[in-house]
């Protein structure tokens, strides 16, 4: 018969998480990953009852057995090192070396990005499904609007569409976008209109907790449908909607717009390097250099 788990005294680090500023934007996915970290360590089959280095290593093999990724392993193991460093400095005692055998690098990642033409097959694809529709207009959506972010796709309202403009506000950083509105993206978001929805796709219903979990099943899906449609394309990589976010930026990069204001765009500089740039950079030209891409795209 097989023993009973022991339990983990997880109460210090759990403490110590909700009390952790994460950011000032309070961004969902970087709040919610700290606690989701800490409350997947009861699920580790170990005989610690402590915070150890051995339950560390064996909450890396937990995940490593569930397919999670190298970095996004490493993300989770950096979230819990500066929970525990919290935890430390309001005077819980912790052992030493709790992470020195578990992996908080960044590897390096497979290649994402797609030349336009493979983007045209998407745009163009025959879909067999509602759902796998859906997943195909988002990805074309994201990719025309500069590699926008799922989660800031699915939080649009008509409010941020402004007569040619769209702005909002990115869920990871707060900080404000503004882009030109054209026909292309009109196009996708009147298939999806609905005057009973706030928003302008069916991905979530509230901006609230039960609005975060829709959204995680929703992008589930949307990935699902993806990958599906990107075998059947035979794309030469797995088809998800990073994919049209890293090609968009691949492509722009060719076609001329500046590294600084793609870098932004992906989210790999710090907001004041990233400001000083903006300031620099016409807005009208980025539009224009984004016109040019997706006229090349629907020709």
């Amino acid at each position: 018969m097989a023993s009973a788990k022991p339990s983990v005294n997880l109460a210090p680090l759990t403490a110590a998480v909700r009390s952790l500023e994460v950011l000032p934007s309070e961004d969902a996915k970087v709040a919610f990953t700290p606690l989701c970290s800490v409350t997947l360590l009861p699920k580790v089959r170990s005989r610690q009852r402590r915070i150890t280095p051995q339950l560390m290593e064996a909450f890396a093999e937990y995940l490593q057995n569930r397919g999670v990724t190298k970095n996004t392993q490493s993300f989770y193991f950096r979230i819990l090192k500066a929970v525990c460093n919290r935890a430390i400095r309001e005077g819980i005692l912790l052992p030493d070396g709790l992470f020195k055998e578990v992996y908080t690098g960044k590897a390096k990642t497979r290649k994402r990005a797609v030349a336009l033409e493979d983007i045209r097959k998407i745009a163009t694809a025959t879909t067999d499904s509602d759902s796998e529709r859906l997943a195909r207009d988002l990805f074309v959506f994201s990719f025309i609007t500069r590699g926008m972010a799922l989660i800031d796709i699915a939080h649009l309202t008509p409010a941020n569409i402004v007569g040619d403009k769209l702005a909002y506000d990115r869920h990871k950083s707060g900080q404000p976008v503004s882009m030109e509105w054209i026909p292309e993206m009109q196009r996708i978001a009147d298939r999806y209109a609905d005057p009973h929805r706030a928003f302008l796709f069916p991905l979530i219903n509230t901006d609230d907790a039960e609005g975060w979990k829709e959204y995680k099943k929703r992008s589930q899906v949307i990935n699902y449908h993806l990958h599906k449609l990107g075998k059947r394309l035979d794309f030469p990589v797995t088809l998800t909607l990073y994919v049209a976010r890293h090609s968009w930026a691949t492509i722009a990069k060719s076609s001329g717009v500046p590294t600084a204001w793609i870098s932004d765009a992906m989210g790999h500089s710090s907001e004041k390097m990233t400001q000083i740039y903006l300031d620099s950079i016409d807005a009208g030209r980025i539009d224009k250099a984004n016109r040019d891409i997706i006229s090349q795209l629907f020709r």
